[in-house]
């Protein structure tokens, strides 16, 4: 069963970075101060609703397969780590074709909700109910289970958020779009999930 924790972590890093390929390809927008404005809260938008879009297509094959196989449906899986996320804008400044936005942005840390739901699994393994469902169901049984009490963690945590202060570069394109790219936006991209690194180790 461990060998489904480890891959149930690189699954969640995996969705991570496609969570942010998919709002960096869904947000953009044209003119100065204020539509760098416009573009930062699409951006929010699309984490607050996932589903609007259609994450899951930017989901590398491998680890779309796995989630599959195991029913876990990716936009679920977002919609739970961004359902507490708040973001305040507090300042912009634009310089020619080069824009940043200093953020205070709020959030369930994922790394610290996935510990905790692994200790809740490893606990639950030494139950009756955990070799019925593993008898029932295999694998998939047991990620469901493991994604069923990180979900739950994160309800739990959704009193307690991480705020992090963070800026986020955006680069003004040939089309006069506003676009988010990923090199240098490190400390944004862990800042949406409360600071989490999804440390594999």
């Amino acid at each position: 069963m461990r060998s489904a924790l480890v891959s149930a972590r690189r699954a969640l890093a995996s969705l991570v970075v496609a969570a942010m390929v998919a709002c960096l390809a869904a947000c953009g927008s044209s003119g100065a101060a204020e539509e760098v404005r416009t573009t930062v809260d699409n951006t929010f938008a699309v984490f607050k609703d996932p589903a609007s879009a259609d994450i899951s297509s930017y989901v590398d094959d491998e680890t779309r397969s796995l989630l599959t196989d195991y029913g876990v449906n990716v936009n679920d899986f977002l919609a739970s780590a961004f359902k507490h996320l708040a973001y305040e804008i507090q300042d912009v400044q634009v310089d020619g074709d080069q824009a940043t936005v200093k953020l205070s942005i709020s959030n369930v840390n994922l790394d610290d909700a996935m510990d905790a739901a692994l200790e809740d699994f490893d606990a639950w393994t030494d139950t009756d109910e955990a070799a019925t469902a593993y008898t029932d169901g295999g694998e998939a049984a047991l990620y469901q289970k493991l994604f069923e009490l990180l979900y739950a963690r994160i309800d739990t945590m959704g009193e307690s958020l991480v705020t992090n202060e963070v800026e986020l570069k955006l680069q003004r394109t040939e089309d006069e779009a506003w676009d988010v790219t990923p090199e240098g936006n490190e400390d944004f991209y862990a800042a949406l999930y409360g600071g989490a690194t999804l440390d594999l180790g």
